[in-house]
């Protein structure tokens, strides 16, 4: 919130750009029970879509990439082994996600291949989530 208030005057000014927020697969499929994390996130995807209707008209594109679970990283490596390993058997790809997983879609919704999307998230988890 304070980021985008902050580039605000200056993608008016431009007229254009593009906000990519990281939420989780979790808002989708609580797979996990992190109450208060996937909480977070939904309201990411309602502020990330309230902001692509307001900033439309101005050229701002704004869109979630939803991973999975991302290893390694401090809180995959905080997740129980037979959690990991649970995930990975329900994922139709049969792995976690990577950082470089994660990196190509970001910068897909960033770019110009993506001029035409906005409110959108894209689950980034290996067909976890399938919707």
């Amino acid at each position: 919130y304070t980021v985008v208030q902050a580039l605000l005057p200056l993608m008016t000014r431009r007229s254009g750009g593009s906000i990519v927020n990281l939420a989780s697969d979790l808002v989708a499929r609580p797979s996990i029970p992190y109450h208060d994390y996937t909480t977070a996130k939904a309201a990411l995807i309602g502020f990330s879509r309230n902001l692509a209707a307001e900033l439309g008209p101005i050229g701002v594109r704004v869109n979630c990439v939803a991973p999975g679970l991302v290893y390694p990283t401090a809180a995959s490596r905080d997740t129980p082994e037979e959690v990991r390993e649970a995930l990975i058997a329900q994922t139709p790809l049969r792995r976690l996600a990577t950082t470089e997983d994660v990196a190509g879609p970001v910068l897909f919704l960033a770019g110009d291949e993506s001029r035409f999307v906005t409110g959108q998230v894209l689950y980034v988890d290996g067909g976890l989530v399938m919707g």
